[in-house]
């Protein structure tokens, strides 16, 4: 039992890092693989864990309620002990600290951008931050093009055709040899200082477009989950935990992000990935909770599992699906 107290209190501390997103959709977005790195080694890395007291609960105690203390692993059981291993191998294993295309979704997320220097440690944040801005010219260029021949098919093009005036007439006369019409002559042409002009000036744009998407704040209270708490006002201090846990980056992109930053936009699509989670199972377990209270501890296990799949499956019995 004492082991089971000391991975309770190691998942607690891991569970404090949900957020609405993945709660909501069973998914959550790349750009915050860096962080949860960070805060799974610094969970796997700590000294100490609030331990349950369960000497000292009431029978109708709520869990929430349960007096903790504290306890140092160095302490731990050998299965506490082990725990704490095994989290730090699968950290190794599902999360490998990232390459600058991997935390490329970190610098185009609103929502971690602001923190990317703390999430991207040493120079992997410079390295990021070059590779945006290459991967950015690229679509910043289809971009432009894109918009060129826009306006370039909006515009009459006259094709002439074969006529009487503008015909190649053919002499049957002519008896010049086949060596004087495979003759091929070409002239070197001098360095086009022009092409070279325009390509810094797209260069030039491009890396502006990407440091004013750096430098610029752009969390607010329009984009938050419904029913999440509202972020501090600006000039405040806030927690990257406070951000992930109300801000929603995809409503931000389809509303505002999409008409202000549209490069920006298409390139966050192409580096923006969603990665699954085990919520859905999660919410089954709580589902359980609910169709057996403490009055009920003697239900038969095949009723338990009926009545759960009946109550977390409502829905689709509602629909006529299942």
């Amino acid at each position: 039992w004492q082991t089971m107290q000391e991975m309770e209190a190691i998942c607690s501390v891991l569970s404090s890092y949900a957020v609405n997103e993945a709660q909501k959709s069973g998914t959550f977005l790349s750009s915050l693989k860096p962080f949860y790195r960070l805060a799974l080694l610094a969970v796997a890395n700590k000294k100490k864990f609030k331990i349950m007291d369960l000497s000292r609960q009431e029978s109708d105690t709520k869990l929430s309620q349960i007096p903790r203390y504290t306890k140092r692993v160095d302490n731990f059981t050998d299965g506490g002990k082990k725990c704490l291993l095994r989290l730090q191998e699968q950290i190794n294993f599902w999360l490998p600290a990232t390459t600058p295309s991997q935390s490329l979704a970190t610098l185009l997320d609103p929502a971690t951008k602001m923190f990317a220097r703390t999430l991207l440690k040493g120079d992997l944040y410079d390295k990021t931050l070059a590779y945006l801005k290459k991967e950015h010219l690229k679509v910043y260029k289809a971009w432009k093009c894109g918009k060129a021949s826009n306006v370039n098919n909006d515009q009459t093009n006259t094709v002439v055709g074969p006529t009487e005036d503008n015909e190649v007439f053919h002499d049957p006369k002519d008896e010049s040899s086949d060596e004087e019409d495979l003759v091929i002559e070409t002239t070197i042409e001098e360095p086009n200082n022009g092409e070279e002009a325009v390509e810094q000036l797209l260069v030039d744009e491009s890396n502006g477009i990407i440091d004013r998407w750096m430098s610029e704040n752009l969390v607010s209270n329009k984009f938050v989950y419904i029913g999440s708490p509202c972020l501090p006002d600006k000039g405040g201090n806030i927690r990257i935990e406070q951000v992930i846990a109300s801000f929603d980056t995809m409503e931000y992109y389809r509303k505002e992000g999409s008409i202000k930053y549209p490069t920006v936009t298409l390139l966050s699509r192409i580096h923006f990935a969603r990665l699954d989670n085990a919520g859905f199972q999660e919410r089954v377990f709580s589902t359980a909770k609910l169709v057996m209270s403490k009055e009920q501890s003697r239900m038969e296990f095949d009723m338990l599992e009926t009545r759960t799949l009946f109550c977390h499956n409502k829905s689709l019995i509602s629909a006529g699906i299942i």
